[in-house]
């Protein structure tokens, strides 16, 4: 659905909240924001999909950088409860091709243009570019939605990649989904309500959920959406599929049961050999014990499963860094 309402150039319209301008604060209130294919309005503000020069999502925000039609740099970001991820691959879209033409132009100009290859992602549409001297690996990441795909045939992969990459709240490979977390009190017969939108993984949001559901007993009003969110972090754990047990090993990590995490995610490894988001779990559990050298080749293993897999570049560029300090 959201690559139809991007290839399409339909409009994709959606609520934002806590809109600021270069830091400053526009406005609270919640507003309905468009998004045509080519061009970004939020109110009076309006946004071309060419001036855009990065995208960020953290939780329920966005955040965007670009360059007016001065060539001056400015900086917006909002909270958007609902259809984050349809705005943001709209965005996507039409910036990850923009990029894409600049970098195959510089790399042009570096006389390594003829290496360049590109894929497509199949979950955002964004395009990637990445250069030959990289040797092939049968996973991409997708550094705009942050998703791994699978390049080769393997069973009972499909789609479920899509909705699986790290988790913001406990940096594990997992599936965050976006939660709502609520209480509604009575303090002197008058009403306090707090309401805010999480995204995480299921196990970040159990605590989470235990918590609202006692805080909101008192007050009775708020247990319809304390028992809702429960439901949803115990019934729609990963009970099946080629991830079946990442919930549970991610859990066992937390709680310092190393050596059964690392059970959980060799079973998932063997039933999808491709797996550098679960290896990447590997390597922060081995840390965890203390074993640095066995971190570092497993996340050799998940650059060779997925060669531009970014948080596996990140955690082994900063092992090796402090290895060369030490």
């Amino acid at each position: 659905m959201q690559t139809n309402l991007v290839k399409n150039n339909q409009r994709v319209k959606f609520a934002y909240r806590d809109l600021y301008l270069n830091d400053a604060l526009v406005h609270q209130e919640i507003e309905i924001g468009t998004h045509n294919g080519t061009h970004l309005k939020l109110g009076n503000l309006e946004i071309l999909d060419r001036e855009i020069r990065n995208v960020r999502t953290s939780g329920n925000e966005l955040h965007l950088g670009w360059q007016d039609a001065q060539d001056q740099p400015q900086v917006v970001s909002m909270i958007v409860d609902r259809e984050l991820r349809t705005v943001a691959d709209a965005i996507h879209y039409g910036y990850s091709r923009r990029l894409f033409e600049q970098q195959l132009a510089e790399a042009g100009d570096k006389g390594i243009g003829n290496q360049c290859r590109d894929s497509v992602c199949p979950f955002c549409q964004a395009k990637i570019l990445t250069l030959d001297e990289y040797p092939w690996a049968p996973q991409v990441y997708c550094h705009f939605c942050e998703s791994i795909h699978t390049t080769v045939a393997v069973d009972g992969i499909g789609q479920t990649e899509k909705d699986y990459r790290i988790c913001p709240k406990c940096t594990m490979y997992s599936r965050p989904r976006q939660f709502t977390i609520g209480y509604f009190w009575f303090v002197w017969f008058h009403a306090q309500v707090n309401h805010r939108s999480i995204l995480c993984c299921n196990d970040c949001m159990r605590p989470e959920a235990w918590k609202m559901t006692l805080g909101n007993l008192p007050g009775v009003l708020g247990m319809p959406l304390a028992l809702t969110q429960l439901l949803r972090v115990y019934r729609d754990a990963i009970k099946k599929g080629p991830f079946q047990g990442l919930d549970k090993g991610n859990r066992l990590l937390k709680r310092g049961q190393v050596e059964k995490a690392l059970e959980q995610y060799s079973k998932i490894i063997e039933k999808h050999p491709f797996s550098a988001g679960v290896l990447y779990n590997v390597a922060i559990g081995l840390l965890a014990q203390g074993d640095r050298v066995h971190a570092t080749e497993t996340l050799d293993m998940a650059l060779q499963n997925c060669v531009n897999y970014a948080p596996a570049e990140r955690m082994l560029s900063k092992l090796q860094a402090e290895r060369d300090v030490a």
